[in-house]
């Protein structure tokens, strides 16, 4: 967890690793993944225009062209460990345009193709309550939770949201004044 002032560099932080193209041998043991994944704060920014929900998902989550394709093949949303209530709500807007769902439902999207498309990856996501309803809100930290501890991977989460902070829980960073320390963010450790 990354928490800090508005304007603090908590975002710019996570562009900045999500630039790095690979991981030095040494620190393999810290962060045993291939790469980093950045899940913008504005996950419209991840999502195509013009595109169906599946048809974004299909391409984030299988890093391939829909273009050549006479059909987009379903993906099952149930393989991105989301809780029922958020693949229901996935299958249902499955054929509906991007660019006409919410903020929150865009993210959802963007979350489920980050699990699905990038399992070796140290997800960085930025501002992933952002726009979310009370009801997806609340089953968040417990999944990224959950998804962190099966792949034993560590996700690094901006967020203002103490909700989802403490939910989350371990060792946070709170960045401020050009400095950074470390502190307990409540949840399970």
């Amino acid at each position: 967890m990354l928490r800090g002032a508005n304007g603090s560099g908590k975002s710019t932080f996570l562009r900045g690793l999500a630039q790095v193209p690979g991981i030095d041998a040494d620190a393999r043991d810290i962060f045993p993944a291939n790469h980093f994944y950045y899940v913008h704060q504005d996950a419209g920014r991840g999502l195509f225009s013009g595109l169906t929900v599946q048809e974004a998902y299909f391409i984030l989550a299988t890093r391939r062209s829909i273009w050549s394709l006479r059909a987009v093949p379903a993906i099952p949303f149930e393989k991105t460990g989301f809780p029922p209530h958020v693949i229901e709500f996935l299958k249902a807007k499955a054929r509906a345009p991007v660019d006409e769902l919410s903020g929150g439902q865009r993210m959802l999207v963007a979350l489920a193709a980050a699990i699905r498309g990038f399992p070796r990856h140290v997800l960085l996501l930025d501002e992933p309550s952002a726009g979310l309803d009370r009801d997806f809100r609340s089953s968040l930290g417990a999944w990224l939770n959950g998804i962190a501890g099966e792949r034993r991977l560590p996700i690094l989460v901006v967020s203002h949201d103490q909700e989802l902070i403490t939910q989350f829980g371990g060792v946070g960073l709170v960045i401020s004044e050009c400095s950074v320390r470390a502190e307990l963010t409540g949840g399970e450790s």
